[in-house]
């Protein structure tokens, strides 16, 4: 499902009339809009800051507007000179980079790239601004705050080289020269490499000439001044009131802080300068920290938490974050143990050489009295000052404070508080990720702060959540990230259910209440709710050894379906175990209940409407059992209603019992505090029970499954590890840089002969491998590549042979060789490819196939799906025993690649497709069913097929046909009666070269192939030819025992339950699922030892982070290896279209959660095969998009549909401008929900004209960039096509939920007149445009759409064309004889006016139809 909300806040969007009437409008127009004529003034650029973005405060629609004009690109950035340039220009340049970001848009750092070295020194001169002395009026915190946002930016852009130049100068380890001396001393003599390093940077600052000493000093101070000002920002917050501009920079200060630490390359030094600092204690002892405290602990703000407390929860975490800074590997849970307790034996070791007699107790406390603060600082409570002191002294502590004003040393409590917390023992990341609750509560539910509601949230400011960015610390700081985004994505999603469920309800408040719990009634009712009777907790499991919470909670509700309809009810009473429920208290208070009036009109959301509506508590819970009326479990409460043999029902009445687990590390901390363990002020309050669409239920497990790898060991293969942290060598997965690469390749059927082997390698010596008995050079091939292809290869014969390396060449240098083999089924004719791969096709193919990640990147109508089933069917081929998992996250999408394979030569029985898509497959090949069940029918089958084969075989050897009962028997048939037969004649006559007659005659299962293939022995003429003929005849009969040992287990495994996992361990070689049901069933996938070495992703380009990680850990170790069993990662997607969808903007944006794996790793450079030639759209539609994709070809169109014009149309594709309808262009009758009645009626009026010529429906889609306007689409169609069976429906959907569909003829509707929308995001356009095969159809406000840049690529070729329907008379629906391309015959061209014209001549023509039709009955 995907988020209404397009621009992120609408009510600060400029619309089309501003854009054009505005005095930012008009400046453009003068000075940077005619591109040939700009003539640059720097007082322009002053203006524009002081008069309109000064003045403004900085208003958002004025830097919409800004940046809609391009200021940036065209005037701004082409006339900066980094010697002349005002701080202004500076300022308007950061700012409109930062408004891209905020926008999210594509390839922002590409204006720079033409000049890096003007770049630099931009960016030299931001840095500058920045850390100006804050007395000075040069620069104020909003335009600091700015400027810093900047510089955030650069940092997470460290995979462009030239930001992270600049960046990566910040944060080298010449930043040390602001720590303290001892401190420094500590830190260099840790590691060798550290030395070395010092040595160098002090060499360059003493070597250097003076200006570049003077920038080492600038780079080396820079955040070291940075965190000074912060410091200042603090303190200058004094009294009860706090600065905004002063909070907003401190929070935003937070979150540069926890982005230099949660990466490697800026964390490894900047670390110690940050403990050094004592940012941690300074923050947690500031006035702005107290008073945030203290606020939040008002009951005004009862519902409030505070931005800045989070985002410093979050730095606290990064700063003691357990990685070791050195060599950047991850500390499990016991090397962290360790290191604290050799960290504390040192300290005491310290402490009785130096200080013995003042810290005796200290020096012999155990190392677990000493891990709480607490512990550790009543040891130093009597010791002296001086003492302290020297102590920080001998451990690296710093004493004496970064500013002047705070005197010449720290007072000695924020020592204390300094050494306590680099000294103590800090909870691990597994603790806390095992004690945090998986259901989200009310205050996680509905905070504002991590999960800002959609409608108000702009992306202008900082949030407390995760980013994924491109590169993490480990891969417990990747999944914590994810599960934590996660959680929150599916908190919102949640929220928004229950918000409307309470909205229904209408709660309101009881005046004659006699309880507290009965304070609140209902106005309303709900399908998805129901009022709750009693919840009663029934049993508390003890808690684990080694654990505080209890191992289960189990409490029973009771709730009544009086009210209800049967069909209500039904779905009520389809629960079933594992099902997630939420009970929720509303209490609901006197001062609320004139606010209870109009509930449904409201657009509350978040902490306000949890107020407003007396939401008290929220609390997630699993069906465990159902219970009969007299407290029995039963299955399923359809059946207990079903009456037994004495005329009674275990369900009676319309009361239901379930029983249902509690959230254990939630009741704990709901009881923490109650010593009866009872907190009646939480679960006795419960009084409405809420469920939720299936589809949308299964977070829990997917969140179980995330805290579950954090568990354990991840079975990621070494060469995967770095490129998925984002780290190290780019190429180390690709398939040329493996350590034991795939040389030789069977690519099987790939190739359709061999002159398409030559074409596919241009650039090599393609040469033939011919042996003796070697048929002609035809498929399928073998193919050998070169050794100089290969890293790995090229180096061990380098190292083996020196003179190679002198002579800088190969033997074979580039030559491939190619060998052609025999199908192995001489009785079943093999598929054979018909498909002429292209170059780029052929690489990916080979690139999956081999060892290693393949990252392949399909534009529309590439063929990425046909690529896919080649390599699938290749290594099913070449590795007989190996095991694929395929996975995509829909199951449209998964079921189009299965049926695909499925049709290909590839055996049935290997196949298995798991989850409930399962059910929508089509059964083209006989088989019933590809799940489980399916399969071990299939099995069964087969087995009685192959019984009957052995049996046949027996006759023609005159042998009892007991010897083929079973698959058992069979084992002994063989051994005893085939294979010694075959061995006898073999040696006996094939090995004495008997004659051409004797070889027939005495070949012992001649009777048996008489019957299944008469003429066998017919055709071969000499004895070699029989003589092959006999061994493949052989192989036959031996393949059939071979099966029949396969499908043996069949025989000795009873309950379908051991047979299921048998098919899906063993037997299955092919399994495909969603990405959600990897996650589902992940640890049932373990335990069951499921093995596999390959992964295939389709859709990967839309598929979240952790949706791609978790199926490529669905097993453990290979124990026999110790490593993975995983050899190939294969993703196929394309980023220049939709990426993930999430529906919390703050997560999408500023967490950046809606970046696909696949997408992340193209952008940090990881090698991938761009398909480049498409077979989908007519070349003409295809140019609409082919700006985004250089180097995009077409192949040849041979079907006859692309030889003719479109029936009835004058053009193939036309945007057709829709004015306003009835006097409205968009509208929105609730928020969010847009539409546009005149676009609707036209595109419904050009569907019925379409279907009127005969065109079939099931080729026509109708698509829209909203949801609101599809609904609207739907009510036309239901309204002008329902009655008449001539019309039928077509497909009508969203752009976004259409994306990797097609259709032959596309009408899309933009509906929007007062702004682009969110077609502006350029991934969304190239969807929209590519769907269509033969024709597209857009209808839209042109004069919104024309002055876009963004757009304007597509836009122009679209406008390029009449903006007025142009229809062609007399022409029917597959009898067009005018050719593509050829214009109409003169008097045949009709021009439809608008939509009210257009509505009349399809009335006309659909009165002439039934005229017709009545006369021709």
């Amino acid at each position: 499902m995907e988020t209404e909300e397009d621009d992120i806040a609408p009510e600060v969007t400029p619309d089309i009339i501003e854009i054009d009437t505005s005095e930012l409008a008009k400046i453009c127009a003068k000075h940077w809009k005619v591109h040939d004529k700009i003539k640059f003034k720097s007082n322009v650029v002053d203006d524009i800051w002081k008069n309109h973005l000064q003045q403004s405060q900085f208003a958002l629609k004025q830097i919409i507007l800004l940046e809609f004009t391009h200021y940036l690109e065209l005037y701004l950035w082409p006339h900066f000179d980094p010697n002349h340039c005002t701080n202004e220009h500076i300022f308007s340049i950061a700012l409109l980079v930062n408004e891209k970001f905020r926008q999210n848009s594509i390839g922002i750092w590409t204006i720079f790239e033409n000049d890096t070295e003007r770049f630099s020194k931009f960016f030299v001169k931001l840095l500058e601004l920045l850390i100006l002395p804050l007395n000075q009026n040069q620069i104020d915190l909003k335009i600091r705050n700015m400027l810093l946002t900047f510089l955030i930016h650069s940092f997470a852009s460290l995979e462009i080289d030239f930001v992270r130049t600049e960046c990566l100068k910040l944060t080298t380890i010449g930043i040390w020269t602001n720590i303290c001396d001892e401190r420094r001393e500590i830190e260099i003599n840790k590691d060798e490499s550290r030395v070395k390093l010092w040595k160098r940077v002090q060499k360059k600052l003493n070597s250097g000439k003076e200006m570049v000493k003077n920038q080492l000093a600038f780079d080396h101070q820079f955040l070291s001044k940075m965190i000074i000002i912060f410091y200042q920002t603090m303190d200058n917050i004094i009294g009860e009131k706090i600065d905004p501009d002063s909070l907003a920079y401190c929070e935003r200060f937070l979150e540069f802080l926890i982005d230099l630490l949660a990466q490697l390359q800026t964390r490894r030094f900047f670390n110690i300068l940050f403990q050094d600092h004592l940012v941690i204690p300074t923050c947690s002892n500031s006035q702005l920290v107290q008073l945030l405290n203290q606020q939040m602990k008002s009951k005004n703000n009862r519902y409030k938490t505070s931005l800045f407390l989070k985002q410093f929860k979050i730095l606290q975490f990064y700063a003691i974050f357990q990685i070791d800074d050195i060599t950047g590997m991850p500390l499990n849970r016991q090397e962290t143990l360790d290191r604290q307790h050799k960290k504390m034996a040192d300290i005491q070791k310290l402490c009785f050489v130096n200080f013995k007699d003042e810290l005796k107790e200290f020096v012999f406390a155990s190392v677990a009295s000493l891990e709480t603060a607490k512990g550790f600082k009543q040891h130093f409570e009597n010791v002296s000052d001086e003492t302290i002191i020297e102590f920080c002294k001998h451990i690296g502590i710093r004493t004496i404070p970064l500013l002047e004003k705070q005197g010449k040393r720290y007072p000695i409590p924020f020592i204390l508080d300094a050494i306590v917390y680099q000294l103590q023992r800090h909870p691990t990341q597994l603790e806390l990720i095992n004690y945090e609750p998986l259901y989200p509560d009310e205050s996680f539910m509905f905070d504002d702060v991590t999960i800002p509601q959609n409608r108000k949230f702009t992306n202008q400011h900082c949030q407390a959540i995760p980013k994924l960015n491109i590169q993490f610390l480990t891969f417990h700081d990747y999944l914590l990230r994810n599960f934590q985004l996660y959680k929150l994505e599916t908190a919102f999603s949640i929220r928004q259910d229950i918000e409307d469920v309470v909205l229904r309800l209408n709660p309101r408040y009881n005046p004659d209440h006699v309880a507290k719990y009965d304070q609140t009634v209902f106005g309303g009712w709900s399908r998805m709710a129901v009022p709750l009777n009693q919840l009663q907790v029934e049993d508390i499991g003890q808690p684990r050894l080694t654990e505080i919470t209890p191992s289960y909670v189990k409490a029973d509700i009771t709730y009544s379906l009086d009210r209800y309809s049967p069909q209500i009810k039904s779905e009520w009473d389809s629960l079933k175990m594992h099902d997630t429920l939420f009970l929720v208290s509303l209490q609901m208070l006197p001062d609320l209940e004139s606010q209870s009036i109009s509930v449904k009109e409201t657009t509350m959301s978040g902490s306000d409407f949890r107020k407003k509506f007396g939401i008290k508590h929220i609390r997630g819970c699993e069906v465990f059992q159902l219970l009969s009326d007299e407290g029995d479990p039963i299955y399923n409460f359809e059946a207990g209603k079903e009456l037994n043999e004495n005329g009674e029902a275990k369900i009676a009445s319309n009361n239901r019992t379930i029983r249902v687990l509690l959230d254990t590390n939630q009741y704990h901390i709901d009881t923490k505090g109650h010593p009866k363990g009872d907190p009646y002020e939480i679960y006795g309050t419960f009084n409405v029970l809420v469920r939720r669409n299936a589809s949308q239920n299964n977070f829990k497990s997917v969140l179980e499954t995330i805290r579950d790898l954090m568990q354990s060991e991840l079975v990621v293969p070494d060469w995967l590890q770095d490129v998925l942290l984002g780290y190290g060598d780019r190429y180390r997965a690709h398939y040329t840089h493996m350590e034991n690469p795939t040389q030789t390749i069977d690519f099987g059927y790939t190739f359709l002969n061999w002159n398409h082997v030559v074409s596919s390698f241009p650039d090599k010596t393609v040469v033939p491998v011919k042996e003796k008995k070697s048929p002609e050079l035809r498929p399928p091939f073998l193919v050998t590549f070169p050794t100089s292809d290969f890293k790995e290869l090229q180096e061990t014969n380098e190292d083996n042979d020196p003179k190679r390396k002198r002579n800088g060449n190969d033997e074979e240098g580039d030559v491939i060789k190619v060998k052609s083999y025999k199908f192995k089924s001489f009785i079943e004719n093999p598929k054979m490819n018909t498909l002429p791969f292209t170059k780029a096709q052929i690489e990916a193919i080979r690139s999956g196939c081999s060892t290693g990640l393949t990252l392949i990147v399909g534009p529309p109508g590439t063929g990425k799906t046909d690529v896919a089933v080649q390599i699938i069917s290749n290594l099913y081929l070449q590795y007989p025993n190996a095991h694929m998992l395929l996975i995509a996250r829909s199951n449209q999408a998964l079921n189009h690649l299965f049926e695909k394979i499925a049709g290909s030569n590839i055996k049935a029985r290997h196949l298995l497709r798991l989850g409930h898509g399962q059910g929508e497959l089509s059964f083209d090949s006989g088989e019933t069913s590809w799940g489980k069940s399916g399969r071990i029918n299939s099995f069964l089958e087969l087995r009685l097929s192959l019984l009957s084969k052995a049996e046949e075989l027996t006759k023609s050897l005159d042998i009892s046909p007991d010897h083929a009962a079973t698959c058992e028997t069979c084992s002994y048939l063989f051994t005893n009666h085939i294979e010694s037969r075959w061995l006898m004649f073999k040696k006996d006559v094939l090995d004495q070269k008997s004659s051409l007659e004797d070889i027939k005659t005495k070949f012992p299962f001649k009777k048996y192939f008489e019957v299944i293939k008469p003429a066998i022995f017919e055709k071969p003429k000499t004895v070699e030819e029989l003589t092959s003929v006999i061994e493949e005849s052989y192989k036959y009969i031996k393949e059939i025992f071979h099966e029949l040992e396969e499908v043996r287990p069949f025989e000795l495994l009873r309950s379908n339950k051991d047979r299921s996992n048998y098919v899906l361990v063993k037997e299955a070689r092919i399994i495909a699922m969603t990405s959600t049901h990897a996650s589902l069933k992940r640890r049932e996938l373990v335990r069951l030892g499921f093995k596999y070495d390959t992964v295939v992703m389709e859709e990967a380009g839309q598929m979240l982070e952790v949706e791609t990680f978790v199926p490529l850990l669905l097993q453990t170790h290979d124990t026999d290896l110790n490593r993975s069993p995983l050899q190939r990662v294969i993703l196929i997607g394309d980023h220049h279209q939709l990426p993930p969808i999430v529906q919390n903007q703050a997560l999408a944006k500023y967490s950046n959660m809606e970046q696909s794996l696949f997408a992340r790793l193209i952008r940090l450079g990881v090698p991938k095969v761009d398909l480049d030639h498409q077979g989908r759209s007519r070349p003409t539609i295809t140019d609409l998009f082919r700006w985004n994709y250089p180097g995009l070809k077409d192949l040849t169109f041979t079907k006859p549909e692309y030889q003719f014009s479109n029936a009835g149309f004058a053009h193939e594709y036309q945007m057709v401008n829709v004015e306003e309808y009835n006097g409205v262009g968009e509208s929105a009758p609730r928020p969010h929900f847009i539409q546009n009645l005149g676009e609707a009626e036209y595109v419904v009026a050009t569907y019925m004209y379409m279907r009127l010529l005969g065109y079939p429906a099931e080729s026509i889609a109708i698509l829209t960039t909203y949801n609101g306007q599809k609904e609207l689409i739907y009510d036309v169609l239901n309204r002008r096509c329902a009655w008449n069976p001539l019309f039928q429906k077509p497909k009508v959907s969203t752009v976004d939920q259409f994306q990797g569909q097609q259709a032959d003829y596309i009408l899309l509707s933009l509906v929007r007149t007062k702004t682009v929308g969110h077609l502006r995001d350029i991934r969304r356009l190239i969807v929209a445009l590519s769907r269509a095969r033969l024709g597209l159809y857009v209808f839209g406000r042109c004069s919104v759409f024309k002055n876009c840049i963004d757009l304007k690529p597509s836009f122009s070729q679209l406008l390029s064309r009449p903006t007025k329907l142009h229809l062609v008379l007399d022409e029917k629906y597959g009898d067009v004889g005018r050719k593509f391309g050829s214009e109409a015959e003169k008097g045949t061209d009709h021009i439809i006016e608008d939509v009210i014209h257009m509505g009349k001549y399809v009335h006309q023509m659909t009165q002439q139809q039934i005229e017709w039709m009545k006369s021709n009955k």
